[in-house]
């Protein structure tokens, strides 16, 4: 083979098709072998769609063999059948139209997501297949991300073999495993979630949290009892910790609950709130609080319930204007569940990170043309130049028409790299002057509301070019 880096052999290896990488061996071995490499670098026991937000780069492969087990970083364990049945076992769903109460009937009969009918011979084929899977175990060493993505409910018939071969393989995979992620309801977590010893190269570690219809326990008590255990044994190992929870727990009693992780850099949480903003956010601070000076990336979904009394987002500025990151590089924020207004009180905030973030996202906000001017103006840091206005405008009257300019003074020493927002207020012929003069304001800025600087400078400067589809 040619001297090539493994990353380019493992691309070209990509393009090959499922069929022609057996007939390669011959060939040459080598090829061989990074084709599967490529093919099992992400693989799966269920069935796994492309709406799953999966690597769609990468073929979600079900496992084989031992050849297979070894080369697997990423496993997704999903809902369904782990191996594809025999085609006479799947029934498919006839298309003509149902009536209210065959439509019922289908959903109560749905086993799996992919909406066919397994009996029970299928159910204890594939459950002896997943015994069989077990002695695979010792191979699923090279796993470094393991993604959970299963629910009793919806997948009844596999969901006892799924758990126990979790059961008896955390002791494998959690050899070098770096990542976990698991989406499911809580008293599905509280199953899942019990690794026998400490996970000890975990770094990142992601819960979606899913609704789930019907009776349960105490949501709030179980909460605390599945993740505070989990948390505490890897409070010194965890760098990202990701919470979503879009169903109405009391989230701050778990956050007060936390312990201190001396290396969590990256935090985001979003979750919804049962009332309007003030009602229990003391552990949302006192857990921030806590960790501010090593948070580096911060991602904030806090939606409460509107209020007539309150502007939305008014609250969230008002109660942790006072705590201060440090070392903040990233920050996304929505605190409301509608679009509105950027609140006044959120200038004098964003203003004490601008010098040092390299990425700003302000979600269901509108930014008006005075925010923009604002919000890179003074007053700025205390260690930011009070000389200097960032972006001055005027307008001019030529032959009856008003036309929009802005004079920027350029920040080269700021490191903002993608900025996105949302503008409201700005009318074409002015938004193209607007976008050229925050361009030229941030020299290191290459990506604005999701369009890369040199598409943006390298248009031509037409009066009525909206920049921003849907403004």
């Amino acid at each position: 083979m040619i001297p090539l880096p493994y990353d380019i052999w493992l691309h070209i290896a990509s393009f090959l098709h499922e069929d022609t990488i057996p007939q390669i061996i011959s060939v040459n071995r080598s090829l061989f072998n990074i084709a599967l490499d490529h093919r099992y670098r992400q693989a799966c026991i269920g069935v796994c769609t492309s709406s799953d937000g999966l690597d769609r780069h990468t073929k979600c492969s079900p496992i084989r063999d031992g050849l297979s087990a070894s080369r697997i970083r990423h496993l997704v364990i999903h809902e369904g059948s782990p191996y594809t049945l025999p085609k006479e076992r799947v029934v498919t769903v006839n298309k003509r139209k149902l009536s209210s109460w065959d439509f019922l009937d289908r959903i109560r009969a749905r086993k799996t997501r992919n909406s066919s009918h397994y009996d029970e011979e299928s159910a204890l084929k594939v459950s002896n297949e997943i015994i069989d899977l077990q002695e695979l175990l010792s191979s699923l060493g090279s796993v470094t991300t393991l993604e959970i993505r299963f629910r009793r409910y919806e997948d009844a018939i596999f969901y006892p073999s799924k758990v126990g071969f979790l059961e008896s393989g955390w002791t494998t995979l959690g050899v070098g495993l770096t990542n976990l992620i698991i989406k499911s309801t809580l008293d599905d977590i509280a199953t899942i979630l019990r690794p026998p010893t400490k996970l000890i190269q975990l770094q990142m570690f992601t819960v979606q949290i899913l609704p789930i219809t019907g009776p349960s326990h105490n949501q709030t008590a179980l909460l605390k009892e599945t993740f505070l255990p989990f948390l505490e044994t890897h409070r010194d190992v965890l760098r990202s910790l990701t919470l979503e929870c879009m169903k109405e727990i009391d989230m701050s009693s778990l956050l007060a609950s936390l312990p201190y992780m001396p290396n969590l850099s990256s935090f985001r949480l979003a979750h919804i709130f049962k009332h309007p903003w003030r009602v229990n956010i003391s552990g949302h601070k006192h857990f921030l609080q806590a960790q501010r000076s090593l948070i580096q990336h911060l991602d904030l979904q806090l939606l409460p319930q509107p209020s007539v009394l309150q502007h939305p987002g008014e609250g969230f500025f008002e109660d942790f204007n006072r705590i201060a990151f440090p070392r903040l590089k990233s920050l996304t924020l929505q605190v409301t569940r509608h679009t509105c207004n950027l609140p006044e009180q959120a200038i004098p905030y964003l203003q004490q990170y601008l010098p040092t973030l390299t990425s700003l996202e302000l979600r269901s906000f509108t930014i008006l043309e005075d925010d923009v001017v604002r919000l890179f103006s003074l007053p700025m840091a205390e260690y930011v130049d009070p000389a200097f206005d960032v972006i001055s405008h005027y307008y001019e009257n030529t032959n009856g028409v008003q036309v929009y300019r802005a004079l920027p003074v350029a920040l080269p020493q700021w490191n903002l790299y993608s900025l996105n927002i949302t503008p409201f207020d700005f009318y074409p012929e002015r938004l193209t002057f607007y976008v050229r003069a925050l361009l030229a304001t941030l020299p290191q800025l290459q990506y604005l509301c999701g369009v890369e600087r040199e598409e943006l400078l390298t248009s031509p400067l037409r009066a009525r070019t909206n920049y921003f589809p849907g403004n």
